[in-house]
C-alpha cells in the first residue's frame, strides 16, 4: 500500500507511514483498494501496561501463518538451503541489533524513521553497544543491567520496583520481551532465473553424458587384463603371464557374443613376454602384443585400447650362487661364414652337468651361440644343485660371440699393402714366364703396370664362389718389323688381368690365397704390322684387350648379376709392382750390374720374380747355361746370351768383384722374404 500523504510504498495495515509519519486512514485505504483481497495477518497480541498487577498469562500454541505457494510464470528448480546457509544467517542476525519503539515498544525494520504502530519519530532510537547499559525506551543488551523502568531481560533480576519479565511495569509501555528474528527476504527473481538457467544447463549436460554412455562404445583396455606373477630364485626366476578371462568376459559378455574370453586372446588378441627365463629381483621385462586391431572391430565392432607393459621382477627367493660357467670354454674355428663351434670344460661346484650348444656349424664373425647348462640324471636344475651342493646356478645358458675366425674378404680394403702387393707382384711374373719367354726378336716388353682391381664380394654368402679379385695391368710391348722396302717400329699398348678367387683373410691380418691357382684372359687380340715378308704379313698375337672398357665388360660387368662390384682402377697411379725399373728392350733389368753396385732401396724394392731375374742375368751375362727351362728359355731369345759354362763348372770366382757383391747382396734379400 501507499502512504495517504507521501505516497511512498509502506507494508500493509500501517497505522503510520514509516518514511513521513503521516497517519493513515484504513478505512479509505480498503475503498480504494476494494479488489485487492488483503492476507491474513497473525499478530503478537500487544498488552497494554495497567496499574495493576495482572497474572501471568497462560501461554497458548499459536497456530503458524499459512502462505501460499507462489506460481513463477516458469518452472524452475527450488534451490534447498543447506544446513551451513541457515548457520549463517542465524549468526548474521544473532550480531544484528534490534530496535523496538521507545513509545509503544514495536519492533523497528532497519531504516524506518517512524513507528509503524504509534507513528512516532525512531531517531533516537538505538540499539545498546555491547557493554552499555541501554537507554531509556531501549531494550537491554544481553548480559546488560534494565534501566530503571525497563522490563529486565531474560536470565535477569529485576530491579527494584520492576515486574519480573513477562509482566508489565505501571505507568510504562509495556516491550516484547522476546526478540524474533526477520525473515529470511525474498530470493530476487534475476537471481533465480539465474539459478534456473544453471540448472537448465547441467541438467542438459546430464542427459548428454547419459545418451554418450549409451550409443558410444569406449576402446577396449586390454592392459587391464594381464597379469605377470614370479617364481623361482633370484638370478634364475621365472615369469608367467595369464589374461583374467572371467573378468573380461564379464565386462564384454555381450560383445564377445558367441566367442570365448579364452578364443579372445588365443586368436584375436595375442601377446608374450621378452623375457622369461634368468630373472633378477628389479629386471623390468616387457608384455608386448601382437594383433590386429582394424580385424578385431571388423569382428567385434570395437575398437582396442593397448600398449606393451613393463613389469618389475619381485618376490624371487634368495640363494646362494655359483658360476656355472666359470671353467667353461667355447672355440671357433674355420672360415666365415662357413665356422664351427666347439665347448670344453666341466663345473667344478657340481658333477653330472651338461653343456649344450644352441648352433655348431655355419657360423660367421658376429654371430651368437647359446651353451645351456643341464643335469645328466634330473629335469629340475635348481633342485639338483641344491641337493648336490646346496647352492644354485647364478645362470643356466650363456652366449658367447662368435670371433677369431679366418673370413673371406670382403673388401679390397681389407687387404694390406704388403698383401695386395704379393697379388700384383704374382700377375707379373706370371705374365712375364708365360708370355714374355714366347717372344721372338720382333717384340719385347717395355713396361708391365698395376692399374688397380676389381673386386667382387658374392652376393650370396652361403655360395661357394665368395670373392673374386681381378688385378689389371697396362702393358707396353714394342714391336718391329721390316720387308719388302717398309718397315714398323711402334710400342703397343693393352690391357690383361690375372684373377684370384676366394681369398681368405686370416684372423691375424694376414692374406691366404692360393697364388698358383689362378685365372688370365682367354680373350685375345691381334696387332698387324702391314709388312710382308713374302707372302705372309708380320702379326702379333697377344692375350687381353685393346681398351680398359673392353676388359671391364669382361670381368666386372659380367658378374655383376652374382656379385657386388668394387672398382678400383686409377691408371693416373699405375704400379709397376715393386721394381724399380722395367726390363730393358735386351731383357736386363740391371744393365750395368756388371760395372755398377745396386743400391739396397733398389734391391729393396723389387718384386720377387724381377729379383730372381736379376741375379740370373749376371750368370747370364757370364755365359751360365740354365737347367730350369723357364731361364734358359727366356735368356736365349737375346743375342748376347751365350750358354757356354754348365752349372757342374761354373764358379762364383768367375764374377768380377762388383759382380759378386751384388749377387751376394741380392741372394740375402731373396732369403729374407722366405
Amino acid at each position: 500500500m501507499k502512504c495517504q500523504k507521501c505516497g511512498a510504498e509502506i507494508p500493509a495495515e500501517s497505522l503510520f507511514c514509516p518514511e513521513c509519519g503521516g497517519k493513515q486512514e484504513l478505512e479509505a485505504v480498503a475503498a480504494n483498494e476494494v479488489n485487492v483481497q488483503p492476507q491474513e495477518e497473525v499478530k503478537e497480541e500487544v498488552v497494554e501496561p495497567v496499574t495493576e498487577p495482572v497474572a501471568e498469562p497462560t501461554a497458548e500454541p499459536v497456530a503458524e501463518p499459512t502462505v501460499e505457494p507462489v506460481v513463477e510464470p516458469t518452472a524452475e528448480p527450488v534451490v534447498e538451503p543447506t544446513a551451513e546457509d541457515i548457520k549463517a544467517v542465524e549468526e548474521s542476525l544473532v550480531n544484528e541489533p534490534i530496535l523496538f519503539c521507545k513509545n509503544c515498544g514495536a519492533s523497528i525494520a532497519a531504516g524506518d524513521a517512524f513507528c509503524q504502530e504509534c507513528g512516532t519519530p525512531v531517531m533516537d532510537t538505538q540499539a545498546p553497544m555491547q557493554g552499555q547499559a541501554p537507554m531509556p525506551g531501549q531494550a537491554p543488551m544481553p548480559g546488560q543491567a534494565p534501566m530503571p523502568g525497563q522490563a529486565p531481560m531474560p536470565g535477569q533480576a529485576p530491579m527494584p520496583g520492576q515486574a519480573p519479565m513477562g509482566q508489565p511495569q505501571m505507568g510504562q509501555p509495556q516491550y516484547y520481551q522476546q526478540q524474533y528474528r526477520q525473515p529470511k527476504p525474498p530470493m530476487p527473481k534475476k537471481t533465480k532465473v539465474i539459478i534456473g538457467v544453471v540448472s537448465g544447463v547441467v541438467a542438459a549436460i546430464i542427459a548428454a553424458i547419459l545418451v554418450f554412455t549409451l550409443f558410444i562404445k569406449f576402446p577396449i583396455k586390454l592392459n587391464s587384463y594381464v597379469e605377470v606373477t614370479f617364481e623361482g630364485y633370484d638370478t634364475i626366476g621365472t615369469a608367467n603371464v595369464s589374461i583374467d578371462y572371467d573378468k573380461f568376459e564379464k565386462k564384454y559378455k555381450k560383445m564377445l557374443k558367441n566367442t570365448s574370453a579364452h578364443e579372445f586372446f588365443e586368436l584375436y588378441a595375442t601377446g608374450s613376454l621378452d623375457k622369461v627365463e634368468g630373472l633378477s629381483n628389479g629386471d623390468k621385462i616387457t608384455y608386448k602384443w601382437d594383433l590386429d586391431e582394424e580385424r578385431i572391430k571388423e569382428v567385434f565392432g570395437y575398437k582396442v585400447d593397448f600398449s606393451d607393459i613393463e613389469f618389475e621382477v619381485k618376490d624371487l627367493k634368495e640363494a646362494e650362487t655359483f658360476d656355472p660357467f666359470k671353467d667353461i670354454t667355447v672355440t671357433f674355428s674355420g672360415v666365415s661364414p662357413d665356422g664351427k663351434a666347439e665347448v670344453s670344460g666341466s663345473c667344478s661346484e657340481v658333477d653330472g652337468l651338461s653343456y649344450r650348444l644352441s648352433e655348431r656349424y655355419d657360423l660367421k664373425i658376429g654371430d651368437t651361440v647359446e651353451v645351456t647348462v643341464e643335469p645328466d640324471y634330473s629335469n629340475d636344475i635348481v633342485e639338483y644343485c641344491l641337493e648336490k651342493c646346496g647352492k644354485i646356478p647364478s645362470a643356466t645358458s650363456k652366449e658367447y660371440k662368435v670371433e677369431g675366425l679366418d673370413k673371406y674378404m670382403g673388401s679390397a680394403s681389407d687387404l694390406e699393402d704388403k698383401e695386395l702387393q704379393k697379388l700384383i707382384d704374382q700377375g707379373i711374373d706370371v705374365f712375364k714366364a708365360e708370355y714374355v719367354t714366347d717372344f721372338d726378336d720382333t717384340e719385347s716388353l717395355k713396361e708391365i703396370a698395376c692399374i688397380g682391381n676389381y673386386f667382387l664380394a658374392n652376393k650370396d654368402e652361403s655360395s661357394y664362389g665368395h670373392n673374386k679379385i681381378f688385378i689389371v695391368y697396362k702393358i707396353k710391348i714394342k714391336n718391329t718389323a721390316s720387308g719388302g722396302g717398309k718397315k714398323y717400329n711402334k710400342v703397343n699398348t693393352f690391357y690383361w688381368w690375372i684373377s684370384f678367387d676366394n681369398i681368405i683373410v686370416k684372423a691375424d691380418g694376414t692374406l691366404d690365397v692360393n697364388i698358383t691357382y689362378h685365372n688370365s684372359p682367354y680373350d685375345s687380340f691381334t696387332i698387324e704390322s702391314g709388312v710382308r715378308d713374302g707372302w705372309f704379313e708380320t702379326t702379333w698375337r697377344y692375350y687381353g684387350y685393346k681398351t680398359l672398357d673392353e676388359l671391364y665388360k669382361k670381368t666386372a660387368q659380367a658378374n655383376s648379376a652374382d656379385y657386388n662390384v668394387e672398382n678400383n682402377i686409377d691408371e693416373s697411379e699405375a704400379k709397376t709392382g715393386s721394381q724399380s725399373k722395367t726390363v730393358g728392350e735386351d731383357g736386363i733389368i740391371f744393365p750395368d750390374s756388371s760395372e755398377k753396385s745396386i743400391s739396397k732401396d733398389d734391391i729393396k724394392n723389387l718384386s720377387d720374380e724381377d729379383l730372381r731375374m736379376a741375379i740370373n742375368e749376371i750368370y747370364a751375362r757370364n755365359g751360365y747355361k740354365f737347367d730350369s727351362k723357364d731361364l734358359l728359355d727366356y735368356y736365349k731369345k737375346y743375342d748376347w746370351y751365350k750358354p757356354i759354362i754348365a752349372k757342374k763348372d761354373f764358379k762364383d770366382s768367375d764374377f768380377n768383384t762388383v759382380e759378386f757383391d751384388n749377387v751376394t747382396n741380392l741372394r740375402k734379400e731373396r732369403e729374407k722374404r722366405k
